[in-house]
């Protein structure tokens, strides 16, 4: 049997015993096909690129024996899903990961690698990376397969809040793989993804952002958030449009008014929705082929935000 991404220590002799580790972590064997992904792909790699990414992995184990790694197969033996991380990023977790966002802005564009880090905020309200993922397949069990790989590399422990963009197969794979977790809509996706999905307001309407991220930010009861809906849908001609309705509808997935309860570190804050969107993001440069996006990544100094700023780069994750 040619095992996928298991660590060594989760190696055995007993052919059951190994199934039962599969089966419990999500592991895959590439030779027997019931386990394998029915893969409906929305990206794919260049020549060689996935060769390239599984051989990186084995060689950083091979450093250090503690990186973690899982690749996923699907029906036809090819390299699907990647998720990996490293001693430090599952220490800083089982101090840090109550709350934690899964990064997948890179699904704005068809041009960006399909990196998705999850990450999250140390006490001392620096970013810190607890693992990352590279994902060609979004179907709900590609992130069934992502979530409880995560949860065996983080012993089992379940965040209290997820933070993730809005789509029905990451819903229903949290639903499935982390049943006690909170999941919550990220701000920050929200509103790095409203200028591509209605440009016509963005591109002619000057003052349309400021009011916008104020009635995200600023709402503090069900009224400001139904009253400053209606003035947007009237003063822009927005009525009829499916995603701005839609974001009225889930509004108990993403505003303060509804998530008091909820354990949100600093992730819904207006500074970090800034911080991420001006700075962070050049941390991960996806428009470069995955050859030269680990190299870039892996040889990235730590990077500080700007003094005004109180959130920092923390660590660069898994490496």
């Amino acid at each position: 049997m040619d095992y996928i991404g298991v660590k060594p220590a989760q190696v055995h002799d007993s052919p059951e015993e190994a199934a039962k580790v599969i089966e419990n972590s999500g592991f895959l064997l590439k030779n027997q096909s019931y386990y394998l992904l029915h893969s409906n792909r929305t990206r794919d790699l260049e020549k060689g690129d996935a060769q390239f990414l599984l051989d990186f992995l084995k060689d950083k184990q091979v450093e250090d024996p503690s990186f973690f790694y899982a690749v996923q197969v699907d029906e036809k033996d090819r390299l699907t899903n990647f998720f990996w991380t490293d001693a430090r990023s599952i220490f800083e977790y089982s101090c840090f990961g109550d709350a934690v966002l899964f990064d997948t802005t890179y699904r704005a564009s068809r041009y960006d690698i399909p990196f998705a880090p999850l990450i999250g905020v140390n006490h001392h309200r620096q970013i810190v990376v607890f693992g990352a993922a590279l994902l060609l397949d979004e179907s709900t069990e590609s992130f069934v397969w992502l979530f409880k790989t995560l949860m065996t590399a983080m012993s089992g422990k379940q965040p209290r809040t997820f933070f993730t963009d809005n789509c029905d197969s990451l819903s229903k794979a949290i639903s499935l793989a982390l049943p006690e977790t909170n999941h919550q809509l990220c701000l920050w996706h929200i509103i790095q993804n409203a200028p591509k999905i209605i440009p016509h307001v963005y591109g002619h309407e000057s003052s349309f952002q400021k009011e916008f991220e104020n009635w995200i930010h600023e709402s503090r009861s069900e009224e400001d958030l139904q009253k400053g809906w209606e003035t947007l849908l009237t003063k822009y001609n927005l009525r009829g449009n499916s995603w701005f309705e839609d974001l009225y509808s889930t509004r108990e997935k993403w505003s303060s008014v509804h998530r008091k309860s909820s354990f949100c570190a600093t992730m819904t804050t207006r500074q970090w929705c800034e911080s991420m969107g001006s700075q962070f993001k050049m941390l991960f440069y996806r428009k470069l082929p995955p050859s030269k996006f680990m190299v870039q990544y892996i040889t990235r100094p730590s990077f500080k935000f700007a003094k005004k700023n109180s959130l920092k780069i923390a660590n660069l994750g898994c490496v």
